[in-house]
């Protein structure tokens, strides 16, 4: 059979889609979007992205997009204490699949966003798509809820913002921890200023300030 793309997107449907179903999302008739909304007001999407390179192969990935709505209404605040513009709509964290599958999450990012599954031939994707759902039964259902649900977030943060490789936490960590109360959001700011030692960076460095002004602006809010 020729390799297609619009056939592709019907296997995962059925197949790794049926899985993000059982999760309560549910996915556009285009079979590009599978999304989902958390709370009535946060959102996990999961886009379903095709390569066609017919009639050599095709590639797939899962692109998986977070919005936690409290914390993106308080950092448009803060940006606008700041003079910064930002994008309130925009999602708070966007990872790719190669972020979570164990054989390339470790390994720089323009690996990890280079991974893809590749098919070569429509009618034999079994193996394809049984490592994407692997992927995602195995390492990315179980974090859906922490990056979509605020206080599960707070926590999150608290338990890993120490961690290097968790480097992406620092700017939501800090404004999670804003929600979360001065003692925690003191701590974790102490610890990224020492840590990273912005007291020698200079003043106009964008992580300083936004590290330098964040516990004034808590107290006026």
């Amino acid at each position: 059979m020729e390799l297609k793309v619009r056939r592709l997107r019907e296997i995962i449907a059925s197949t790794i889609g049926e899985d993000l179903i059982a999760e309560g999302f549910s996915i556009d008739k285009s079979l590009t979007w599978i999304k989902k909304t958390v709370n009535k007001k946060n959102k996990i999407h999961f886009l379903i992205d095709c390569y066609n390179y017919a009639p050599v192969h095709l590639e797939f990935r899962l692109i998986i997009s977070f919005w936690i709505s409290e914390i993106l209404s308080e950092m448009e605040k803060y940006h606008h204490y700041l003079n910064e513009s930002f994008n309130s709509k925009g999602e708070l964290f966007i990872f790719s699949e190669g972020d979570f599958n164990p054989l390339v999450k470790n390994l720089e990012l323009k690996f990890r966003n280079a991974y893809t599954h590749i098919v070569t031939d429509i009618n034999d994707t079994e193996i394809q798509i049984s490592e994407c759902r692997k992927t995602l039964r195995e390492e990315i259902i179980p974090l859906l809820p922490t990056l979509s649900v605020l206080e599960k977030f707070q926590d999150y943060v608290l338990e890993n913002y120490k961690d290097p490789e968790k480097s992406w936490l620092a700017k939501t960590g800090i404004i999670a921890m804003k929600l979360k109360g001065a003692k925690e959001l003191e701590m974790v700011v102490d610890y990224f200023w020492k840590s990273l030692e912005l007291d020698k960076k200079p003043k106009d460095n964008y992580f300083r300030n936004y590290v330098e002004n964040i516990i004034t602006y808590s107290k006026t809010q």
